[in-house]
């Protein structure tokens, strides 16, 4: 704890193992230096932390560009066993067997669902470049691993609303000087866009800021490791709407795939 606080004041910061990540005082002034008057980290570990999500989001969705939707659900799931390696090793969580079979259960399920994605065929925007697809996204769930444990510390010693606040600012400053640099040919096209495109765009805005405003609540209660193998769900969703939107067939592993996922889950927590 801080030197010169009563025991009584501390209150312990938790992952889902037991293990504790600190003890915060309840009652414990706001640090000098932090970032833009809030008190908590300096500004340069939101930036950091901030630039790490970044580019996680724009590998992955990039790898859309030279590989297929099975590739990239499968090497995205690269930042579960990273998650936990970095617990392990950085932050000294101990995973009991329940807790590596369930996250094997997890894994299974997505083997499963890149199978029933894969029955119907299909091939990646260009085979020749499929392999950089694939880079990049092993690079983006290496990013979403150190990321997402450092949003979970983050999260339990200074708060939702710190972290959001900062990580929004900076993630917006980051974002606007890697569209200026990355994409400046493509920025012409926006004045092009319908009614329905700008909707959509708007859609997805909408759901990402729920995502990162629920996603700081739930690593005030569990960890980034949980965080991870609960996303997986997300393929499940991404399957089912495609086959009521686009009309696309369920295939029976499908099913499998929903079945280990959520016994995993349950059995994580169990």
């Amino acid at each position: 704890g801080i030197s010169g606080t009563p025991a009584a004041a501390q209150v312990p910061v938790r992952g889902s193992s037991g293990r504790d990540l600190a003890a915060a005082p309840a009652d414990a002034p706001r640090q000098a230096g932090g970032c833009c008057g809030m008190g908590g980290a300096p500004w340069w570990v939101y930036l950091i932390v901030a630039l790490m999500d970044v580019e996680a989001n724009f590998l992955v969705v990039s790898a859309y560009q030279y590989t297929t939707i099975t590739s990239v659900m499968l090497l995205d799931c690269l930042s579960i066993p990273g998650s936990m390696l970095l617990l392990y090793t950085a932050l000294g969580t101990r995973f009991s067997p329940r807790h590596l079979v369930a996250a094997l259960a997890c894994l299974g399920g997505v083997v499963a669902l890149v199978f029933s994605d894969a029955v119907g065929g299909g091939s990646a925007p260009d085979d020749d470049k499929r392999w950089v697809g694939d880079l990049l996204c092993v690079g983006g769930a290496a990013l979403y691993s150190l990321s997402n444990v450092s949003q979970e510390v983050m999260v339990r010693l200074y708060g939702p609303a710190d972290f959001l606040g900062a990580i929004g600012a900076f993630g917006t400053l980051i974002s606007a000087l890697q569209i200026a640099i990355v994409a400046q040919g493509e920025t012409e096209q926006w004045s092009h866009w319908d009614d329905q495109t700008a909707l959509l765009v708007a859609g997805f805005a909408g759901c990402l800021f729920a995502m990162y405003v629920l996603t700081a609540r739930f690593l005030q209660a569990s960890d980034a490791a949980v965080f991870n193998l609960s996303l997986l769900t997300s393929d499940m969703w991404a399957i089912l709407a495609s086959a009521v939107i686009f009309g696309d067939a369920l295939q029976p592993l499908y099913f499998v795939a929903l079945a280990l996922v959520v016994a995993g889950l349950v059995g994580y927590h169990a």
